[in-house]
């Protein structure tokens, strides 16, 4: 009797200070209202990366990163009008973008493009871009989700895994699947499963 007593004058005493504590914290919001360089407001996804970068991808609106010390966003060229999916990064500072393309809609088609871009952590404006063509070697263009395999790293590059969705171009569909990489040369992801 006297424990539950105890405790139910411990509880009181403490739960105003719970309910102080949880009313301070506030929210910082960015939108085009609050930082009118923003071309949206339909963001996807986002990461911290080292240095206290926040990247952020949006839906046919880019990629933009957004440096917590100077208060500065900075644009990416590359990818300014596509639909990011995803953004992960690495063990080694690298930024992995996961992105379905552009909109083809006036061809019949959509996933214009799309892929995974990885803007190296030395050089944050140079991006290597891996698709179905080339040296990429990715299942679909349609990439939708990435996965930084922590458990296992390789000596050289980070072990990424992409999840991709079909995608239908004017004269293709092409079915997803999951691709891994980077292999540190062409190929640079290897296709794992892929059932049309």
């Amino acid at each position: 009797m006297i424990k539950r007593l105890l405790f139910s004058i411990a509880l009181t005493l403490t739960l105003p200070l719970l309910s102080d504590a949880q009313s301070a914290f506030e929210f910082t919001h960015f939108n085009q209202t609050t930082s009118p360089e923003l071309e949206g407001n339909n963001f996807k996804c986002i990461a911290v990366a080292r240095g206290g970068y926040i990247w952020a991808g949006s839906q046919y609106h880019g990629l933009v990163q957004y440096d917590t010390t100077t208060k500065q966003w900075r644009f990416s060229v590359e990818l300014s009008d596509v639909l990011i999916t995803d953004i992960k990064a690495d063990q080694k500072g690298n930024i992995w973008v996961a992105n379905a393309g552009r909109s083809g809609l006036s061809n019949g088609g959509s996933n214009i493009g799309g892929g995974v871009n990885k803007y190296l952590a030395e050089v944050p404006d140079i991006s290597n871009f891996y698709t179905i063509t080339g040296f990429g070697n990715l299942t679909s263009r349609n990439v939708r989700s990435l996965w930084i395999d922590k458990f296992h790293p390789p000596a050289s590059s980070a072990t990424v895994w992409a999840a991709q969705g079909t995608y239908i171009s004017t004269n293709i569909t092409r079915a997803g699947g999951f691709s891994v990489g980077d292999n540190g040369a062409p190929p640079h992801f290897t296709q794992k499963i892929e059932k049309g």
